[in-house]
Parts: structure tokens; C-alpha cells; sequence
């Protein structure tokens, strides 16, 4: 009798332990991929600085520049959110949607002078979905109808 108690409580106790390792990696990894955005007046009233973090805002007009800095492209722009402004320096291939007055949200960190340094940038599409106009049909040959063919 003793034996079988001692069994079950065994059982029980190696379960306990192993569903919580499993919460605890998963809680963990957790942490770490999620990030939320900041906007540039977090930043500014934090104190925010040397740990990876993203920032979004609205890609400035007229702020968009390239220069080299040690032999490497870099592109500079400037990330508003209508009270406060962060730089940003971006090394890499731009996302097809960046522009100016695009939202976009970067993942990297903070350096001195108001300097963001990214790794990483992701434009922000637009919510609202226009489809494109369609063609007019009638110039428009329809694989569907084989009257439309010419023989």
C-alpha cells in the first residue's frame, strides 16, 4: 500500500515538475520576442537606451538621406510622431513600402545625440484595401469563353 502511494506521489510530482519547465521555457522565450513598439516621446521621456527595442513612427518629409560612414551605406531619416523626433540609421535593403509620411517601426537601439541605430525595419501598410479598377471586359480576352478567341 505504501508502495503504491509512493509510486503515485512520484508520478504526480514528475508531472508537476515537467509542465512547469515546459510553462517556464515557453514564458521565457516569450519575453524575449515580444516587443512592443515605443514611440519617439517614450523614448525621449525614458531612459531607455542600450537594450534591443523597437520604435514606430511616421517617416518625416524631405528627412530621407544616404551617406557612407567607414565604408558602408548608410541611410538616415527622421521618425516623428507629431511632438517628438528620433534619427534613425539604417544599413541595408529599404522595405518596398518605405516613404515619406509612411509609418514604419524599427528594431535596434538607442545611441548617443538622439540617434537610433536599426538592424531591422518594418514599413507599416496602409489599413484600408482599394482594389484596382477593373478593365473593361470587352478588351479583356476571358480564358473562360472560347468565343473570344480569334480563329
Amino acid at each position: 500500500m505504501k508502495r503504491a502511494k509512493l509510486k503515485r506521489a512520484l508520478i504526480i510530482i514528475t508531472l508537476l515538475s515537467s509542465i512547469s519547465a515546459g510553462v517556464w521555457i515557453v514564458m521565457s522565450n516569450l519575453n524575449q520576442n515580444i516587443m512592443f513598439f515605443y514611440t519617439p516621446t517614450d523614448i525621449q521621456t525614458s531612459t531607455i537606451r542600450k537594450q534591443n527595442i523597437r520604435v514606430g513612427g511616421i517617416v518625416k518629409p524631405h528627412s530621407i538621406k544616404k551617406f557612407y560612414k567607414n565604408k558602408k551605406h548608410i541611410i538616415a531619416f527622421t521618425i516623428t510622431d507629431s511632438t517628438n523626433d528620433i534619427i534613425i540609421h539604417y544599413q541595408g535593403i529599404l522595405p518596398s513600402l518605405f516613404r515619406e509620411g509612411q509609418g514604419i517601426v524599427a528594431i535596434g537601439r538607442m545611441v548617443e545625440n538622439n540617434i537610433f541605430i536599426s538592424e531591422k525595419l518594418l514599413a507599416k501598410h496602409d489599413e484600408n484595401y482599394t482594389p484596382k479598377k477593373p478593365v473593361d471586359s470587352k478588351s479583356k480576352i476571358s480564358l473562360c469563353n472560347p468565343k473570344s478567341f480569334k480563329r
